[in-house]
C-alpha cells in the first residue's frame, strides 16, 4: 500500500488539477504623473509632432516626456477652462474653450480675437462643444451656432433653430460614415443632404457631459448613465447601462487597447473606472482600469502608451507594452517560480514549494506533472537537465527523475543543489556540502532501490552549478570561486581564476577557453583565457547573477541577476554589459528562458513573457527644445535654424527632449557634430554643452532610444557662427589687396628711388667727370701759365747775363753766350710744346743749361746725374721741373765763383707709392730759411735779399699734380722740401712727383 502511494498521488493530483492555465492580466497599470496645474482635467490630445497636450480647467499645457509647459490667458489662451483640442491639416492646434472664445496655437504663438479679427464672429456663441475638420474646412460647433472656417480664413455660420424649430442646443458634431452629422437636443442633422432626423420623445441630448464616438459601424452617444447606439440610418438600435448604473464621463473608440483578447474596443469612462465594449452587453464590457476614477478621456498615443485624465485626481499613464503576466493556475499565490528551463522544445517550471511544470499547446498552458506536498524536504527546484528521453529536477530535498515517453517519474532523496549527466549516464550531483557520483536513477522504478543509490564522493566542497567543458571535464561553481574537474579528480584552474573568492552561480563556456562567469557578490566576469574583466562598471558589490543564458544574437547574452534583466554583448572588441534590459518590473530576476520568440522571466511576484522582436523598435523622436548661450536663450521648437551667431558667442548649451512617455525608464541620447571628430558621443541627460567653438558652420545631430529599441530618427540642427571681422573673408581680401597694394607701392618707391639714385649718381658722375675734365684742363692750364711764367723768367736772366758781359766790354764772350742761350732757347722752345718729356730728355737740357751758365764762370760747377734704378731714365716728368731748382743753385747758392762747387742729382723711382724721388743737393753756402715742407717761398742767403720765385712756382706745380693724382686727399709726405746740408752751407731739395709707372708719365 505504501508503495502504491506517490502513484495515487499523482493520478489525485492530475484529477484535481490536470490543466492549469496561464491567465493574461487584461487590466492597465497606470501610475500618477504629477501635473503642475491642478487635478480637474478634461482631455488629452496628441499632435503630429508627438507632443501630448493637456485640455484642464487651468487652462492648456504640452507634455515631451520631461517637462510640462502650461500656458495661460497672458500667453494667448482667450479662456482658462479648455475641454479639448483638434490640430487641422495646416496644423493648427484649436482649443475648444468653456466661454466660446475660439483660439489656436501655431508655431509656437497661440491667435485669438485679438490678433486674428477674423474669430471675433465666433464668439460669444456659447461653450464650444467640440472642434473637427471636414471638407477642407475647420467646424466650429458652439452650444447656439455652428461656423465653417474656409482655407482663406473666411467664416460663415448658421444657427441652431435654423435646423429645426425644435431644436435650442448643440450637442457636438462628428464625421460618420464620410459625412458631417451635427447632434442637436432633438436630433441630427445632415448639411450635406439638408435633413433633419428627429430623436425619439424619451431621448435628449441636453448637457455638456453629451460624448459621442463611431464604434463597429455604429454611432455611439453617452448621456448620463446611457450609452446609446444608432445605426448607419441614425435610427437607434439599442441602448446599454453602465455596470452598477455608474455616470458615463466619455466614451471613445479605443483602437489597439484591448479587452482581454480582444481589439478595436469602445472605451466607456465612468466615475469609478474605465470599461472596454468589446460586444454588446453588459457581459461585453470589462474593466480596463480602476484605479483613475472619473476618467474624463482615455486615449492610446502613437508609441502604444495609455492617457487617462480625471476631473478629481490628474493625470495618468499606462505603458503599454507586450510585457505579459503568466498566472499558473493550481499554485498557491505565495508560491514563487524559481527555475526556467527549456527542454527538449518543451518549457519546464520549478517553483520554491517543489512544484514542477511542463508546457502544454500555445505555452499559455502549463501542465502538472509533480506537487510533492508529502515532503516537507522538497522544496525549491534548484535546475533542470535532460538526457535522452528523461528530464531530472533537482530540489533542496531529492532529485526527480521523469521518463517524457512513459511520464513515469522516480524520486532520489537528499539535498540536490545541482546536477550534471556523465558520458557513461551516471550523475553528478552537489549536495549541501560536497559533490557525489551516482549510478543513473530508473523511472521505471516508483521507488528508488533498497538501501538506495551508492554514492562516491568527489570534491569537499559547496556546489552551485556545472557545466561541462569538454574532454569529459566540467567547470564547476562553487561557494568560493571556480574550480575544473576532470573525470574523478580537480585540475589546476588560471591564476586569474583563482583570484574570485565569492560564490559561483552561473557559468557559461565559449570558444578559446573563455568564461562567463556570474558570482554572488562580484556580479558577472568575463575570462579571456588568461586575465579576468569585471563587466559591471564597477558595480560589484551586491550584484547577484541567477542565471546566464545565450541569445539569439551571436556572442550574445541574457543574464538574470537581482538587478533585473541585462544584456551581454560582443562588441568592437570587448564585452558590453546593458542593464535595466526595457522591462516595466522592477525587482530581482529568479530565472530566465528564451523560448518561441520569447523570453520567460521568474519573478518573485510571479512568471512574465516578454516577446523578442528580431528588429528593434525605432526610438523616440527628438525635438529642440532651446539655445542657451552666455546672455540670451533662443527657443528653438519650431525651428531647426538660428540666427548666425557672433564669434564671441560660442559658448553654446542645447537643449532637447524626445517624445518618450516612461516613467519606468529614461531614455539614453547620442550625438555628433559635423565637422568635428563625426562618431557619435552618449549621453544621459537632455542637453549638449559646447565650448569654444571655432567659427564655421556645424551640424548637429541627436538621437534618442528606449532601452529596449534602436536609436530613433535623427533632428539636426545647423548651427553658423560668424568669424571676426578680422577673420572675414571680405576682410583677408582686402587685406590681401593692402598688402598687395603695399607691396607694389614699396617696390614702386624702392625702383623710384633706385631710379633718382641712378639717376643722381649718374648726374653725380656726369658733374664728377666734368669736374675732374674742368679740373685737368684747369691744372694743364695752371701749368701752361706756370710753365710760361718760367720762360720770362729764364730769358730775364739770360739777358741780365749779356748785359752784365756788353757792359764790360766782353764782346767775344758774350757773342759766345748769346749763341749758347739761343741754343738752349731753341730746345726749350721745342720741347715747351709737351707736356711732359723724359728723365733722359730733361737731364740733357739741364746739362745744356750748366754749360751755358758755366760760360761765366772761371770754376765751371761740376752737375753730376745718378740713376737708381735702371729704365729711370725713360720716366717723364713735366717739362722743365727741375731748371728752376738748377738755375737758383747757380744763382744763389754759388754766388762767388770758387774752385770745387759740385750739384749732384739723385734719381730714384719709388713704385710702391707710384712716386719719383728726386734729390738735388749742392755744395753752395746754402740758405737762411731754416726748413721748407710746403710750397711757401723761400728766403735764400742772396746778396740782394731777393726771393727764390722759381723754387715757389716748383712748389705749386708739384701741388697741382698731386691734387691731379690724389683729388682731394691729401699726400702722405711733402711733395717738396728744403733743407741745409749741414752747418758749414749747402742746400738739400727733395721732390717727390707722383708717377703712373705703367704708362712711365708723372701725372
Amino acid at each position: 500500500m505504501i508503495k502504491r502511494l506517490p502513484i495515487l498521488f499523482i493520478i489525485f493530483s492530475l484529477q484535481l488539477t490536470f490543466v492549469c492555465k496561464a491567465s493574461e492580466d487584461t487590466t492597465l497599470s497606470f501610475r500618477q504623473i504629477p501635473y503642475p496645474s491642478g487635478r480637474m482635467l478634461f482631455d488629452t490630445y496628441q499632435d503630429s509632432r508627438g507632443y501630448t497636450w493637456i485640455a484642464s480647467a487651468n487652462g492648456a499645457a504640452r507634455y515631451n516626456g520631461a517637462r510640462f509647459i502650461h500656458y495661460s490667458k497672458k500667453d494667448g489662451l482667450s479662456d482658462l477652462n479648455i475641454f479639448s483640442f483638434h490640430e487641422d491639416s495646416r496644423q493648427r492646434i484649436w482649443a475648444a474653450t468653456f466661454n466660446g472664445d475660439p483660439c489656436f496655437f501655431h508655431n509656437g504663438k497661440w491667435f485669438n480675437k485679438e490678433n486674428a479679427p477674423w474669430l471675433q464672429p465666433i464668439a460669444g456663441n456659447g461653450p464650444i462643444q467640440n472642434i473637427l475638420e471636414h471638407a477642407d474646412h475647420v467646424v466650429v460647433v458652439c452650444s447656439r451656432k455652428i461656423f465653417w472656417i474656409r482655407g482663406d480664413n473666411i467664416v460663415r455660420s448658421i444657427a441652431v433653430e435654423k435646423l429645426q424649430p425644435y431644436a435650442r442646443k448643440m450637442a457636438g458634431a462628428i464625421l460618420f460614415n464620410g459625412k458631417l452629422v451635427l447632434v442637436t437636443d432633438a436630433g441630427f442633422y445632415l448639411p450635406a443632404e439638408k435633413r433633419f432626423i428627429t430623436l425619439p420623445a424619451t431621448i435628449r441630448f441636453l448637457n455638456q457631459n453629451t460624448k459621442m464616438a463611431v464604434w463597429n459601424g455604429k454611432l455611439c452617444i453617452s448621456q448620463d448613465r446611457e450609452v446609446y447606439f444608432f445605426n448607419a440610418s441614425l435610427q437607434l438600435e439599442t441602448q446599454l447601462s453602465t455596470p452598477g448604473n455608474q455616470l458615463v464621463v466619455n466614451i471613445l473608440p479605443g483602437k489597439g487597447i484591448k479587452a482581454g483578447p480582444e481589439q478595436g474596443i469602445l472605451v466607456v469612462c465612468t466615475e469609478n473606472g474605465v470599461y472596454g465594449l468589446s460586444a454588446m452587453g453588459k457581459d461585453g464590457m470589462k474593466l480596463l482600469a480602476d484605479d483613475v476614477p472619473w476618467t474624463s478621456s482615455f486615449r492610446k498615443d502613437r508609441t502604444g502608451n495609455v492617457w487617462a485624465t480625471s476631473l478629481t485626481r490628474g493625470l495618468f499613464l499606462a505603458e503599454q507594452h507586450t510585457f505579459r503576466k503568466i498566472q499558473l493556475e493550481g499554485c498557491a499565490p505565495e508560491d514563487i517560480c524559481s527555475r526556467l528551463e527549456v527542454i527538449n522544445g518543451k518549457l519546464w517550471a520549478g517553483t520554491e514549494e517543489g512544484c514542477v511544470f511542463k508546457e502544454e499547446g500555445l505555452g499559455s498552458r502549463l501542465r502538472f506533472i509533480h506537487q510533492a506536498r508529502f515532503s516537507e524536504s522538497l522544496k525549491r527546484v534548484r535546475a533542470f537537465h535532460a538526457h535522452h528521453n528523461r528530464v531530472y529536477a533537482a530540489l533542496d530535498g531529492a532529485l526527480l527523475v521523469t521518463d517524457t515517453t512513459t511520464k513515469a517519474t522516480v524520486r532520489v532523496p537528499g539535498a540536490t543543489k545541482a546536477i550534471r549527466i556523465l558520458k557513461d549516464d551516471s550523475l553528478l550531483i552537489a549536495r549541501s556540502a560536497k559533490l557525489v557520483k551516482v549510478p543513473a536513477p530508473d523511472p521505471a522504478l516508483s521507488v528508488q532501490p533498497p538501501g538506495g543509490y551508492p554514492e562516491r564522493t568527489i570534491l569537499e566542497e559547496k556546489v552551485l552549478c556545472m557545466v561541462p567543458s569538454g574532454n569529459d571535464s566540467t567547470w564547476i561553481g562553487c561557494w568560493e570561486g571556480i574550480r575544473l574537474l576532470f573525470k574523478d579528480g580537480a585540475l589546476p584552474i588560471p591564476a586569474a581564476l583563482k583570484s574570485i573568492r565569492s560564490p559561483v552561480t552561473a557559468i557559461v563556456t565559449m570558444p578559446e577557453n573563455q568564461l562567463l562567469i556570474g558570482t554572488r557578490e562580484e556580479g558577472l566576469i568575463h575570462f579571456d583565457g588568461r586575465k579576468i574583466q569585471h563587466l559591471n562598471n564597477g558595480e560589484r558589490d551586491g550584484y547577484w547573477v541567477h542565471q546566464v543564458i545565450p541569445a539569439d544574437g551571436p556572442r550574445q547574452w541574457w543574464v538574470a541577476s537581482n538587478a533585473g534583466l541585462s544584456a551581454v554583448a560582443y562588441k568592437e572588441g570587448k564585452f558590453i554589459l546593458e542593464k535595466s534590459y526595457g522591462i516595466p518590473y522592477e525587482g530581482p530576476l529568479l530565472s530566465i528562458a528564451s523560448h518561441k520568440g520569447a523570453l520567460w522571466l521568474a519573478t518573485e511576484n510571479g512568471v512574465y513573457t516578454l516577446p523578442l522582436q528580431k528588429k528593434a523598435a525605432p526610438g523616440p523622436k527628438v525635438f529642440w527644445e532651446e539655445m542657451e548661450l552666455e546672455d540670451s536663450v533662443y527657443m528653438l521648437q519650431y525651428s531647426n535654424t538660428i540666427p548666425r551667431l557672433a564669434h564671441f558667442q560660442n559658448n553654446i548649451t542645447l537643449r532637447f527632449t524626445p517624445l518618450y512617455f516612461s516613467i519606468v525608464h529614461a531614455p539614453v541620447f547620442r550625438f555628433k557634430i559635423t565637422p568635428g571628430n563625426n562618431q557619435w558621443a552618449t549621453t544621459v541627460r537632455p542637453e549638449i554643452q559646447f565650448r569654444q567653438l571655432a567659427p564655421g558652420t556645424y551640424d548637429i545631430a541627436v538621437q534618442a532610444r528606449r532601452p529596449d529599441s534602436a536609436f530613433g530618427p535623427s533632428a539636426t540642427l545647423r548651427l553658423y557662427i560668424a568669424p571676426p571681422w578680422w577673420g572675414t573673408w571680405w576682410f583677408r581680401v582686402l587685406v590681401g589687396i593692402a598688402a598687395l597694394g603695399l607691396m607694389v607701392l614699396f617696390f614702386k618707391t624702392k625702383m623710384n628711388r633706385l631710379r633718382k639714385k641712378n639717376a643722381a649718381a649718374q648726374q653725380q658722375i656726369v658733374q664728377e667727370k666734368e669736374r675732374v675734365t674742368l679740373q685737368h684742363q684747369l691744372l694743364q692750364w695752371q701749368q701752361e701759365a706756370e710753365k710760361a711764367q718760367l720762360t720770362p723768367h729764364f730769358v730775364f736772366n739770360a739777358i741780365y747775363a749779356l748785359q752784365g758781359y756788353y757792359g764790360a766790354g766782353k764782346i767775344t764772350e758774350g757773342k759766345a753766350y748769346a749763341e749758347k742761350f739761343s741754343g738752349l732757347i731753341r730746345e726749350q722752345l721745342r720741347l715747351s710744346g709737351k707736356e711732359r718729356i723724359s728723365l733722359e730728355e730733361e737731364v740733357r737740357l739741364l746739362q745744356n743749361y750748366c754749360a751755358w751758365r758755366n760760360m761765366k764762370k772761371r770754376h765751371p760747377v761740376e752737375i753730376h746725374f745718378e740713376y737708381k734704378a735702371p729704365g729711370a731714365a725713360h720716366l717723364s716728368i713735366p717739362t722743365m721741373l727741375l731748371q728752376p731748382l738748377i738755375e737758383n743753385c747757380f744763382d744763389h747758392g754759388f754766388e762767388e765763383d770758387a774752385p770745387g762747387q759740385q750739384i749732384h742729382v739723385h734719381i730714384n723711382p719709388d713704385r710702391s707709392k707710384a712716386m719719383i724721388n728726386i734729390e738735388i743737393t749742392d755744395n753752395g753756402k746754402g740758405y737762411t730759411y731754416t726748413k721748407h715742407s710746403g710750397m711757401e717761398e723761400a728766403q735764400y742767403n742772396t746778396k740782394e735779399g731777393s726771393n727764390g720765385k722759381g723754387v715757389a712756382l716748383v712748389g705749386k706745380r708739384l701741388e697741382l699734380l698731386g691734387a691731379l693724382a690724389w683729388g682731394n686727399r691729401k699726400p702722405t709726405c711733402p711733395l717738396f722740401e728744403i733743407d741745409r746740408m749741414d752747418e758749414k752751407g749747402g742746400c738739400r731739395v727733395v721732390l717727390k712727383i707722383p708717377c703712373s709707372f705703367e704708362t712711365h708719365e708723372s701725372v
